[in-house]
């Protein structure tokens, strides 16, 4: 467990995990006060760094609200494209619905409780397997919603959009990894597999658009 940590978690059962905490804490009352000094100073960095990564889970779990609204909207504009049949669009919409619930339901039990229900890296490792499955999810609509000749501006909007409008709210180069590629790679594949026109080039486009995206993606400085 993080010395920085607040969030309960079942980590006290351990014994173990109990010892080592008692004796990080308990270490400098056990030493003269030079040597608690030194103890305290040399426990610096670990500390800021802790603190770093858990203001960041927070600030990263914080944003999933507005990036399911993003995948929302991006949804209702492709859907408003007309391109595929009812079933199609009924299909595809529950696919990327459920990747939404799923981002909620992460973000009440991770941030919204007062006393959230698990660790905050564990519900941002969370959030990230969501957002691979959001980003399959939005990338099998390539199958579904898409035209069957897809022009490639088209694809290349379809698979790089969210994902650049996610990496700007979320802020997490490792969460749009998640999507973008997951989006990028169904959208190349179906270029290659449905023998699109200009298919090499598409997938060439997908792919390099996806791999500027992701670098494109800074981390904030806390």
């Amino acid at each position: 467990m993080a010395l920085t940590d607040i969030t309960p978690v079942l980590s006290h059962s351990v014994p173990e995990v109990v010892a080592r905490e008692r004796a990080d804490v308990c270490a400098p009352a056990a030493q003269s006060p030079a040597d608690g000094l030194a103890w305290s100073l040399a426990h610096l960095p670990r500390l800021h760094a802790e603190a770093r990564e858990n203001h960041h889970a927070m600030a990263f779990l914080q944003s999933s609200p507005h990036a399911a609204l993003i995948l929302m909207g991006s949804g209702a504009a492709v859907l408003a494209g007309g391109w595929g049949s009812l079933r199609t669009d009924f299909t595809w919409s529950l696919l990327v619905l459920a990747g939404i619930v799923g981002m909620v339901r992460n973000f009440i039990r991770g941030f919204a409780f007062s006393l959230p229900r698990i660790a905050l890296e564990d519900a941002a490792g969370e959030l990230r397997a969501i957002l691979v499955f959001c980003g399959v999810a939005w990338g099998s609509g390539v199958f579904l919603v898409l035209p069957p000749a897809v022009p490639v501006l088209l694809a290349a909007a379809f698979a790089l959009l969210p994902g650049l409008a996610l990496g700007m709210v979320l802020k997490d180069r490792k969460g749009t990894i998640c999507f973008t590629l997951s989006a990028a790679v169904m959208t190349a594949g179906a270029a290659q597999f449905l023998s699109w026109p200009h298919a090499r080039l598409t997938t060439l486009v997908v792919l390099a658009l996806a791999t500027a995206t992701v670098l494109a993606v800074r981390r904030p400085r806390y």
